[in-house]
């Protein structure tokens, strides 16, 4: 046995036995980052999947298009695109929860053509009160 590595392990072995037995070390970034709350990282009405879908979009920036084809492509593991039913289920999981709000009037383009409809994605009393505002707001115009 190579006896630094004996020592390393020896070290490692009484340092487990006197301190916590697990590291979790936290980033400190200074740009190019988005605030999680823990209570999302933590809601267990969602799948893990939903939660990381929800973090990624609060990661995009607030006039961000949510696109389906953007989101298989981008939600996909190693090149391989996440499946159209399995990005259904998210939005479902993450609309029940929440954290998700498909308005009801599908946009138009300038050509005449359907355009995408408008999603709100936020913590649950953020999404509720933009839902509301914008309920209030198509009412009286």
């Amino acid at each position: 046995m190579n006896t630094a590595m004996g020592d390393f392990e020896s070290s490692l072995v009484s340092q487990h036995k006197t301190r916590r037995p697990h590291v979790i070390i936290k980033p400190k970034a200074k740009r190019n980052f988005c605030l999680i709350p823990n209570e999302l990282i933590c809601d267990t009405q969602m799948s893990i999947e939903a939660r990381g879908m929800i973090v990624y979009l609060l990661a995009k920036p607030p006039a961000w298009e949510l696109r389906t084809l953007a989101l298989v492509r981008d939600l996909g593991c190693m090149g391989k695109r996440l499946g159209r039913r399995k990005l259904a289920r998210l939005r479902r999981e993450a609309t029940r929860a929440g954290y998700m709000a498909r308005l009801p009037v599908q946009t138009h383009r300038a050509n005449g053509a359907w355009g995408p409809f408008f999603y709100i994605v936020g913590m649950p009393r953020d999404v509720a009160a933009e839902v509301k505002r914008r309920q209030r707001e198509a009412e009286s115009s």
